[in-house]
C-alpha cells in the first residue's frame, strides 16, 4: 500500500474477471485483458485483509486472501 491505497497486478490463466475484497467488503471487479489487470483501490490505509477472487464463465474458480499492514 502506498498513498492509502492497496496496488494490485495480476496475471492470470483461465480466469476472465475478478473480484476484490477489502475487509470483506466488495471494492472492485474487473474484467481480465489477456489474462492480466492492474487494480487500484483507494482509501485501503486502515484495512487489515484483502481478498481476490478469480471467475471463469461466472464460476468461481480460484480465491486468495491476504494480511495487510
Amino acid at each position: 500500500m502506498t498513498d492509502g491505497a492497496l496496488r494490485l497486478k495480476v496475471q492470470a490463466t483461465n480466469i476472465d474477471r475478478l473480484d476484490v475484497y477489502v475487509d470483506q467488503r466488495p471494492r472492485n471487479s474487473v474484467d481480465l485483458t489477456d489474462g492480466q489487470a492492474d487494480i487500484t483501490i483507494p482509501d485501503t490505509s486502515t484495512a487489515q485483509s484483502a481478498r481476490v477472487e478469480g471467475f471463469a464463465d461466472s464460476r468461481l474458480v480460484a480465491s486468495r486472501t491476504a494480511r495487510l499492514g
